[in-house]
């Protein structure tokens, strides 16, 4: 009888390191790119003027720019490179004040 100790699936733990991560987010650019123009036609909050798979394709290509060539194999450090680390999370949302537009909308305000 063979000794299997691996847990189910539904207990084990995903692990992704620095170049797997690289390699996630180039997918969603790619994906992006493709399929940006579908996003658009979905219309979506918080303002829904018809761009929103095009602000993501460009948030997405600036955001991979920074880890493309990022040989770090540690995880966090290519998160953190690619945008995605708390602190600069929470400094992102204070850069941008949402607003009540005259039409009841809501809209960006960029700050300083």
């Amino acid at each position: 009888m063979i000794n299997d100790t691996t847990p189910p699936a539904s207990q084990k733990w995903l692990q992704c390191n620095g170049p797997q991560f690289r390699k996630l987010a180039q997918a969603g650019m790619l994906w992006l790119e493709k399929n940006s123009q579908y996003v658009n036609e979905l219309n979506v909050f918080p303002v829904p003027d018809g761009d929103t798979g095009t602000n993501m394709l460009l948030t997405m290509r600036s955001a991979y720019g920074r880890i493309q060539h990022l040989d770090d194999t540690h995880v966090g450090k290519v998160a953190k490179e690619l945008g995605l680390s708390r602190v600069g999370l929470a400094n992102k949302i204070r850069r941008y004040k949402l607003s009540a537009a005259p039409s009841g909308g809501i809209t960006h305000a960029r700050s300083g």
